[in-house]
């Protein structure tokens, strides 16, 4: 599956997010493996 820009856009801007918010991309990865929305990170 590939990724479009504006995904990649938008994931990056969760992740700078998450990191003002002091979660590390592991635990950003997590919530998004639970939540099943990203399957391919």
């Amino acid at each position: 599956m590939a990724i479009d820009e504006k995904q990649l856009k938008d994931w990056e801007v969760l992740l700078n997010q998450a990191k003002d918010m002091g979660l590390t991309v592991e635990e950003v990865r997590e919530f998004f493996v639970k939540k099943k929305a990203l399957k391919t990170i």
